[in-house]
């Protein structure tokens, strides 16, 4: 058979090879894409297996720390199952040993009088223990207190006093000394006072109202006050400062709370000091006064007035004079009152920043000028007369009247 050549032409040649050479990138570029993707897939599966890793590790370490929090918990449980026991032991011990004095004391081998017998067990018992004022030990320490006193029937009445006195520490010893003497002058209302303070939950509404029956004046007694206060105060605002110093100035005379300002972010316990420190140094000087002669000064004053829109603007001046008989009372003012020493940085109540901004306000005395107090004035210091009234024009000339 015979072959028939078939004629191609240059164009289509160029056509096959260019439609070729097309191919050829399409296919080198698939093959870069598939060798892409085999690297990220390389890639990817070598984070996983650093992740696998990381994992096991944290699996390991947590399996770690939960393996050394149950031991520590098997320890806790050792140690307070221990510390029961011998808790037990030593409870046992007192019994034996309270049931062995009974019996001596019963067959009266012991004691052979009634003051030799207090005296004995004043000491067997030696001390009880301590009671710091925590509500939560109460129940637990007076009922041991009770069976002791209960054991020991020689006990006289002040001796009881005397040793639970003695076992009193630190908030509750303060309670002790701010109590009324009719509250402690026997052991049955020592007990009872005991009771009320530490052993009663007081409900919301008891607490309100002991808050309102309570007030604090210049003649309170302030360890009192605050004992009878506090723990009315805390069941009501529990951790909140703010309000649990809202509540105390509430009940206090106005005439001592201006003295008191309030600070940013203060604590109750703070607040508390910072009052009894007041209370302290105010009463300290009523009393002094109180306790001084019948005689007083007759003080003659001078005042200086500035005028300017409708207002004005006065100052006494201080100055000793003659002494003559006052009556009594006279010294009995009030101490919260303005005082007649000069107004400085050291004897004022208020806070720095308070100070500063009450300095900026006055007008000094002896100058007339804005910004500062006369005690710091730095010039020369101006007299005047006796009742003498000065006018200061606008034009800071002064017009005696």
């Amino acid at each position: 058979m015979s072959q028939i050549p078939i004629q191609v032409t240059d164009e289509q040649v160029r056509n096959a090879e260019a439609l070729l050479a097309t191919k050829d990138a399409e296919i080198a570029e698939l093959r870069n894409q598939l060798i892409q993707g085999e690297s990220q897939f390389q890639n990817a599966a070598e984070e996983h297996q650093e992740i696998l890793a990381k994992l096991e590790l944290l699996n390991s370490k947590f399996e770690s720390e939960v393996k050394k929090n149950t031991e520590l918990t098997l320890q806790m449980t050792s140690m307070e199952n221990t510390m029961l026991k011998r808790e037990l032991e030593l409870a046992n011990m007192k019994a034996e040993l309270l049931q062995k004095f009974n019996t001596l004391q019963s067959e009266g081998k012991v004691f052979n009088s009634e003051c030799d017998s207090s005296a004995s067990a004043i000491k067997a018992i030696s001390r009880l223990p301590v009671f710091e004022g925590k509500t939560i030990a109460f129940i637990r320490w007076i009922n041991g207190v009770t069976e002791i006193f209960d054991n020991y029937p020689a006990l006289k009445d002040f001796q009881k006093r005397a040793l639970v006195i003695e076992a009193l520490k630190g908030p509750a010893r303060d309670w002790y000394d701010a109590e009324p003497d009719s509250n402690v002058s026997n052991w049955s209302s020592f007990k009872d006072a005991l009771n009320r303070q530490y052993g009663s939950m007081e409900s919301t509404d008891q607490a309100l109202e002991r808050i309102d029956t309570l007030k604090l004046t210049m003649r309170s007694d302030f360890n009192s006050f605050v004992q009878q206060i506090r723990p009315s105060i805390k069941l009501i605002a529990g951790d909140n400062n703010t309000l649990a110093i809202a509540m105390l100035r509430k009940q206090i005379d106005p005439e001592i709370r201006k003295y008191v300002p309030k600070i940013a972010n203060e604590s109750f316990e703070a607040h508390e000091q910072r009052l009894k420190a007041h209370m302290q140094d105010s009463q300290a000087r009523f009393s002094s006064n109180s306790s001084r002669s019948n005689g007083m000064d007759i003080d003659s004053y001078s005042a200086v007035i500035q005028t300017s829109n409708d207002y004005a603007v006065s100052a006494a001046q201080y100055s000793s004079s003659n002494r003559r008989i006052q009556p009594q009372s006279y010294f009995q003012r009030n101490p919260f009152k303005r005082s007649t020493q000069p107004h400085s940085r050291e004897n004022t109540t208020m806070t720095k920043e308070q100070y500063d901004e009450y300095v900026k306000s006055c007008v000094c005395f002896n100058c007339g000028a804005k910004g500062h107090l006369r005690s710091s004035c730095l010039r020369p210091r101006r007299t005047f007369r006796t009742m003498n009234v000065a006018i200061t024009d606008e034009s800071g000339k002064d017009e005696a009247q």
